[in-house]
């Protein structure tokens, strides 16, 4: 993460403090769609962001970014939402069809909106492992 982008961008939709950003490897049950998955959590108020691919090559690579900042994008706008809508609104939203709500048609124009100027909030880097890598991870596992 770009700490700094990321903290001036949760500063400007009026959060005081910069939103925690949780990774993790894999999407929980129940998710499809894309490389990256998304999750805003109400309380205590984060985000977590699923990897879905374990290797990214070049082209997917640039795709997974795209998608990383779109992502988080959309779930800080819904962690903005939770802190703006009185739970009626909620209540109301969530009993609509998914592609139907409010909620998530702003939070996806927000951040296809804003994709451009914050691109640069999280990137995503290719991890090579060498032979020598290999090698040690081998003998890890043989001395165990």
């Amino acid at each position: 993460m770009n700490d700094g982008a990321w903290s001036n961008l949760c500063t400007m939709l009026g959060f005081d403090s910069p939103r925690v950003v949780r990774f993790r490897r894999f999407p929980p049950k129940g998710a499809h769609g894309g490389m990256i998955f998304g999750q805003a959590q109400r309380d205590p108020q984060r985000i977590f962001i699923y990897l879905c691919a374990s290797d990214f090559d070049g082209p997917s690579l640039r795709k997974a970014q795209q998608e990383l900042v779109l992502t988080l994008l959309h779930e800080l706008k819904h962690l903005q939402q939770f802190k703006e809508w009185p739970m009626e609104k909620w209540d109301e939203d969530v009993r609509r069809p998914y592609p139907l709500r409010v909620s998530e048609r702003e939070a996806e124009s927000f951040a296809q909106g804003m994709a451009h100027q914050w691109r640069d909030i999280a990137k995503i880097k290719r991890v090579f492992r060498g032979s020598l890598t290999r090698l040690k991870e081998a003998e890890q596992r043989v001395i165990k």
